[in-house]
C-alpha cells in the first residue's frame, strides 16, 4: 500500500514538472534572437523561464525561476532585479506589451501583479559586454571608452548589468547554450517582458 502511494505521488510530481517545465516548449528557454545596443555594441540575451516566486534579500530584489538546461535537467535560478534603495540604477522595468515603453517598477508588488506561479516570461540581460570575435560584439565599447562613459551616465541599470557580465564573460556567453550559470554570478535583468518569443 505504502509503495503504491509513493509510486502514485512520484507519477503526479513527474507529470506536474513536465507540464510546468516542459522539455521542448514552443517558446524555447533560450531563443536565438540576436540584439545589440547600437551605441556600444553590447549583446543582449534573452531567457524565458518559468516564474516561481519573488523575494527580497537585504534590499536586493529577485525572481526565483526554473528552466531546463541543454541536457533537459531542471535548473533553478535567481534573476536579480536590482536594489530597491539604488534609485539611480533602478529596478528592471516591466514590459506588459511588446514595442512599448517599460513601466517603472518600485517594488516586488509591481512584478507580482503581472507574474503568477507557473507563468512563462522573458528576461532580457547583457550576454556580452566584451569584445568577442565573430559574435557581433568584436567592436564592443570598453567601460573606459568615452561612448560607454556617456551611455552609462544615462542608463546606469544597463551598465550595472554589464558589470556583472564582464566579471565572468565566458559563463554569461555560454549561458544560452548550456542553460547553466554559477550561483556565485548574478543574472541582472535589463527588463521583464510578459510576451514570449519563438
Amino acid at each position: 500500500m505504502f509503495v503504491a502511494l509513493l509510486v502514485m505521488v512520484g507519477a503526479v510530481v513527474w507529470l506536474l514538472t513536465r507540464l510546468i517545465v516542459p522539455i521542448k516548449p514552443i517558446n524555447p528557454y533560450f531563443p536565438d534572437n540576436f540584439e545589440r545596443i547600437s551605441e556600444i555594441h553590447w549583446i543582449i540575451g534573452q531567457y524565458q523561464p518559468v516564474y516561481l516566486y519573488s523575494f527580497e534579500n537585504k534590499g536586493d530584489l529577485y525572481i526565483k525561476t526554473v528552466h531546463r538546461d541543454s541536457k533537459n535537467r531542471i535548473k533553478l535560478m535567481n534573476v536579480y532585479l536590482g536594489n530597491k534603495n539604488n534609485l539611480q540604477a533602478g529596478l528592471a522595468p516591466l514590459f506588459s506589451e511588446p514595442l512599448t515603453a517599460g513601466s517603472k517598477v518600485e517594488s516586488l508588488d509591481d512584478y507580482r501583479k503581472h507574474l503568477k506561479f507557473g507563468q512563462r516570461f522573458l528576461v532580457s540581460y547583457i550576454r556580452s559586454a566584451s569584445r568577442r570575435p565573430g559574435t557581433g560584439s568584436e567592436d564592443a565599447a570598453k567601460f573606459t571608452d568615452a561612448v560607454a562613459v556617456e551611455y552609462c551616465k544615462i542608463y546606469q541599470g544597463v551598465c550595472e548589468a554589464a558589470g556583472y557580465t564582464v566579471s565572468d564573460s565566458d559563463s554569461f556567453w555560454e549561458f544560452k547554450e548550456t542553460g547553466e550559470l554559477s550561483s556565485k554570478l548574478k543574472l541582472r535583468a535589463l527588463g521583464i517582458h510578459l510576451d514570449l518569443v519563438k
